[in-house]
């Protein structure tokens, strides 16, 4: 167990490093004067948010409001995070700019009803061309999160307008004061400027590579420009630079057809690579950890480029491998390419470059940069033209909107589609859904072609369990098996045998969204309940403690938000609806838990507690797990944890370290050591 001990070893040093800096970084603390200035401002603005709340004033403008002083809140939170000199003055400009919004709104006398019919004047910046900074409120943990927005002068709203998703590489020195400071005036992301799209950046949580909460934080940044801007559905690009090129792959990849285009420069694909020499003092990784890495690495899905016009580029002289790595990934699923020139890779099989900037570092060789340009655009007009090619050759129909919230069949996307998953949290490309995998971490292939009339589809899985097809009725050869089904039909395998769904299947599934690992429950709403009950064993319940704090302040810290908390008396039937949630306590201590712990796949008694056929005492031992809750089945409950790892990406040395620690299950002994640790199989149960 050494490599589990050092696992939690790690997550015991959390807390003393939650306010961790570069070694021997140099803080910056505001004087005396601009101290006195921040709080008065700061004071100023709070109060004026609170009035205009108090009128009932539209939620989205606030939320625009409230970036800035979330900004000022959290830099003197952490005092640490004056890292500069200019820091202190950018704190009272963005305090400054959060009441000139507030003076806006106020002499509009805005009210909910009124900011339907807003008009130019009473909140300018949402008419602003250029660089503007807007926020909205996180369903994760009811924060507000700033994004940045470049919006061209060519922008009337009258028409639908491409986006083109930025995702930001890794500044150690970033937090919202800074974020805003440079968002709100020009900034050099290396794209090339025009006139046809409107840019997104959106904060991303800070330095994640925008897993867990910070890909909600681009989806949710997306929606929030969606609603606000007249925005083409079918023309929404991802593109990074370095942790925003791996953010690109991943986002990409893992969800095909959501993004017209991609492309990611200097961007890593694996844990292992990347990690390097930070992850040897944890080998060799547990079962579950290396399983669990088919959760994020971006490698593991390279066939589903097979849809999506993309550009991989690195410099010459850049020390990070992974857009090589995505390249022979491709060429291992069988895609050839062509060495046009030491600097350029071309293929007929996939719409797909691959660029190497000549004699460049880790940034965009200007050169490569058009090169990649020119062929985005052509394959976004060769996408829009009807009727266009598929990758694979015949029609392509085009409609990256191909959720349908009506339920209805949808006759988007294109005719050929090849899907690759490890999980169901990952589970759809176009017209294809997977439901359920006969073995979750596994790789699940799903190649799906139709005729261009929509009524006969050849379809081969792997590792599939259950599929859903969101099109019209028709003929379906599924592994060889025909079945004629009306539309929308979904197909449930049982002994090696297709056929339709005749309903939900029986008893719990991993399906999409309740699938795990433990970090999965912290992609969407939570509250976290603590015990205020009779403990069994105090030397647990101080364990228990010391994960809800530490899981507390490190949130905080390093995802930029509170995390919602309640003692178990005062959970009510609308949290147990709307939130996963996450329980600290035993039996004892904590009620909510003693109200599930008869429902779960672990066993906890005041005497022992049973995994499988491992039992260890009670005494000095504590559960962590993950579960569809008992009390409400479509959201999740966790034991005594919060996200397994180490947010500070200073002691963790790079956001691929980031990556599940304990599975779905473990028991722990009150000092942090691994007794039991593992994953549920496709039913919930201990393997």
């Amino acid at each position: 167990m050494p490599a589990l001990k050092k696992t939690i070893l790690l997550l015991a040093l959390a807390a003393a490093v939650v306010v961790a800096q570069e070694p021997g970084a140099k803080v910056f603390p505001p004087t005396p004067e601009q101290k006195t200035e921040i709080h008065a401002k700061l004071a100023e603005l709070s109060a004026r948010i609170a009035a205009l709340r108090a009128k009932k004033t539209d939620s989205q403008l606030l939320a625009d409001l409230e970036i800035y002083k979330k900004a000022a809140d959290y830099i003197l939170r952490f005092p640490e995070e004056f890292f500069g000199p200019n820091y202190a003055a950018e704190t009272i400009k963005a305090l400054e700019l959060g009441i000139a919004r507030a003076n806006e709104l106020e002499a509009g006398a805005p009210n909910a009803a009124a900011a339907l019919g807003w008009q130019a004047g009473t909140a300018s910046w949402t008419k602003k061309t250029g660089n503007v900074v807007r926020g909205f409120v996180s369903n994760i943990d009811g924060s507000v999160q700033p994004y940045g927005l470049t919006i061209p002068a060519s922008y009337d709203g009258a028409r639908p307008m491409r986006l083109d998703v930025w995702l930001h590489g890794t500044q150690q020195q970033l937090n919202e004061v800074r974020f805003i400071n440079q968002q709100e005036g020009p900034h050099s992301t290396s794209q090339i400027a025009a006139e046809d799209y409107i840019q997104l950046e959106p904060f991303g949580r800070m330095n994640h590579s925008y897993r867990y909460y910070g890909e909600t934080d681009v989806f949710e940044a997306i929606a929030s420009v969606r609603q606000r801007y007249n925005i083409d559905a079918n023309r929404i690009l991802i593109r990074g630079h370095s942790m925003g090129g791996q953010g690109a792959w991943h986002l990409g990849l893992q969800h095909p057809g959501k993004f017209a285009a991609i492309e990611s420069s200097a961007g890593y694909v694996d844990t292992y690579t990347q990690a390097r020499d930070r992850i040897k003092p944890l080998l060799p990784l547990p079962a579950h950890q290396v399983a669990t890495l088919h959760y994020y690495d971006a490698v593991d899905y390279a066939l589903n480029a097979f849809n999506t016009p993309i550009v991989g580029y690195i410099g010459e002289t850049d020390g990070n491998a992974g857009a090589y790595k995505m390249r022979e990934a491709w060429e291992k699923e069988g895609f050839r390419f062509t060495q046009e020139t030491p600097y350029r890779w071309t293929t007929t099989d996939l719409r797909a470059l691959f660029l190497v900037g000549p004699k460049t570092g880790h940034s965009w060789h200007a050169g490569s940069k058009a090169e990649s340009e020119a062929f985005i655009r052509k394959a976004l007009a060769d996408t829009a033209a009807k009727p266009s090619a598929s990758a694979a050759g015949g029609p392509l129909r085009r409609d990256l909107a191909v959720a349908r919230a009506d339920g209805q069949a949808s006759e988007g996307g294109p005719n050929h589609v090849r899907f690759v998953t490890y999980t169901t949290r990952w589970n759809n490309a176009h017209w294809v859904t997977v439901e359920g995998l006969e073995e979750t971490y596994t790789r699940a292939d799903v190649d799906a072609k139709r005729t261009d009339d929509l009524k006969q589809y050849t379809v081969t899985t792997k590792n599939v369990g259950r599929v859903r097809f969101d099109v019209p009725a028709a003929s379906f050869t599924i592994d060889g098996q025909l079945i004629k089904a009306g539309a929308n039909p979904i197909f449930d395998k049982a002994n090696g045998k297709w056929a339709l769904s005749t309903g939900k299947p029986a008893g719990l599934r991993k399906i999409h969204g309740l699938q795990g690992p433990i970090e999965d429950a912290f992609r969407d709403g939570f509250l976290a309940v603590r015990g205020t009950g009779q403990p069994w064993n105090s030397a647990v319940h101080d364990y228990t403690n010391q994960r809800f704090d530490v899981f507390r302040s490190e949130f905080a810290k390093w995802m930029r938000g509170d995390i919602r908390v309640k003692n178990d008396t005062e959970l009510s039937s609308t949290d147990i609806a709307n939130y996963n949630l996450v329980l600290f306590g035993d039996p004892g201590s904590n009620s909510v838990i003693a109200k599930v712990v008869g429902r779960l796949p672990i066993q906890w008694t005041r005497r022992e507690i049973t995994v499988g056929s491992q039992k260890v005492p009670a005494d000095g031992h504590v559960v962590v797990m993950i579960y569809p809750n008992p009390l409400n089945p479509q959201r999740y409950v966790v034991l005594n944890t919060g996200h397994t790892f180490t947010a500070n990406r200073i002691t963790a040395g790079t956001e691929s370290m980031f990556f599940p620690r304990l599975g779905d299950y473990a028991v722990l002994t009150a000092a942090g050591d691994v007794k039991v640790a593992g994953l549920f199989d496709e039913q919930w149960k201990v393997k």
